[in-house]
């Protein structure tokens, strides 16, 4: 997106599919994302260096689930176009490409991963760019999860107008990157409870990050956990 207004950064966002548990069970052997931007580096750098062309202003890169993955390479690989990187209920990347990102510079940047409390999908991944990351737990108690259906839902701007019972708790990335990351939200913790009964070994790959990343690259099928 090009700014209307002078000196508005542009924003480059990037999604993940419409299941995103499908996105990280297909992307097994390599960083998460790596593969999307390798098909698309060209047209991205490309988009990059023209928009700074025309704005003179660095761009904001923003990635949702596998979007995120893919935003975080894209930071490492094209942190001369980037100002700011931002992710939403992303996995995590490579150690390999987080060490990259540091060595190129990236400190610079100001990189904000805001992360949902018990969502598994951010147990994926090796580890996360530096920078800030932000865990929100929200308990809505009104949600029968039966017929929970798109069209009945209410959807909040978490960040601009989070509603009353949403907590946001700040923690160090590199707590988030740890092999032994995990939620605590007593959702959470009822969800492994109640999974337990019926897998109990998927269930206990699902209590940190180094377990899930075993259970990914397994072959497991991971939509399973979905039913």
């Amino acid at each position: 997106m090009l700014p209307v207004a002078a000196k508005k950064a542009p924003v480059l966002v990037f999604r993940g599919t419409n299941k995103a548990i499908d996105d990280i069970d297909r992307n097994r052997d390599q960083a998460l994302g790596l593969k999307q931007f390798i098909q698309h580096q060209d047209e991205i750098a490309a988009w990059l260096i023209n928009t700074m062309q025309i704005t003179q202003q660095k761009s904001v890169i923003v990635g949702h689930a596998l979007g995120g993955a893919i935003a975080q390479i894209v930071a490492t690989e094209l942190s001369d176009w980037i100002g700011e990187v931002v992710t939403f209920s992303s996995p995590g990347t490579s150690r390999e490409i987080v060490t990259k990102f540091l060595q190129h510079g990236g400190a610079k940047l100001t990189v904000t991963h805001y992360i949902i409390d018990g969502d598994i999908i951010s147990l994926a991944g090796e580890a996360f760019l530096a920078g800030k990351a932000i865990v929100q737990c929200l308990h809505e108690r009104f949600i029968n999860p039966l017929h929970n259906l798109d069209k009945r839902q209410t959807f909040w701007r978490l960040l601009s107008n989070p509603p009353l019972d949403i907590t946001q708790t700040e923690i160090s990335v590199q707590a988030l990157s740890h092999p032994t990351f995990t939620f605590f939200s007593t959702d959470y913790l009822k969800f492994l409870a109640g999974y337990y009964e019926i897998e109990p070994e998927v269930a206990l790959c699902l209590t940190s990050r180094d377990k899930f990343e075993a259970l990914r690259r397994s072959g497991f099928s991971l939509p399973k956990i979905w039913f």
